[in-house]
């Protein structure tokens, strides 16, 4: 038996972003993802970018150059909530009309490798809202990009 016995069920280590803090910040999109969790069969929405600028002194540990990650679970117990998220995402980054962003518009958006929107600007404003049990919910507010570049 090889030393290596067992390689193919194995996923290899990726480079994972960290969540936003609350502030306001210029991204620069790298991917756009539908994944599934491998715990359970929960979906997830994940957009992967690089912060270009952090436009607020709120920002914690988010600075410029930091990898992040904005993961929207899919179904659950407010699954209308999840759409309208994505589909202000989507308009955001693309610049499309609120009637253009349909299924097949998002699909196309995560198809792959979801390199579609890979270097397109969009800007988030994240506000941390405390929950009912005691938590913390980060709330994504999408623009489109703004800085002057």
């Amino acid at each position: 038996m090889s030393i290596f016995a067992g390689m193919k069920e194995q996923t290899s280590t990726r480079q994972s972003g960290s969540y936003l803090s609350e502030g306001a910040y210029n991204l620069d999109i790298k991917a756009c993802k539908l994944v599934t969790s491998s715990k359970s069969d929960q979906q997830f929405f994940v957009v992967e970018a690089i912060v270009r600028e952090t436009l607020t002194d709120e920002g914690g540990e988010t600075s410029a150059g930091s990898l992040v990650s904005w993961v929207c679970k899919l179904g659950g117990r407010y699954p209308d909530s999840a759409l309208r998220d994505i589909k202000a995402f989507c308009i955001a980054a693309t610049g499309a009309r609120e009637d253009e962003v349909d299924e097949q518009f998002v699909e196309s958006v995560v198809e792959g490798e979801g390199s579609l929107l890979s270097g397109k600007a969009v800007a988030v404003t994240v506000e941390e809202k405390e929950t009912k049990s005691g938590g913390i919910f980060s709330k994504h507010y999408w623009s489109e990009s703004l800085s002057m570049f």
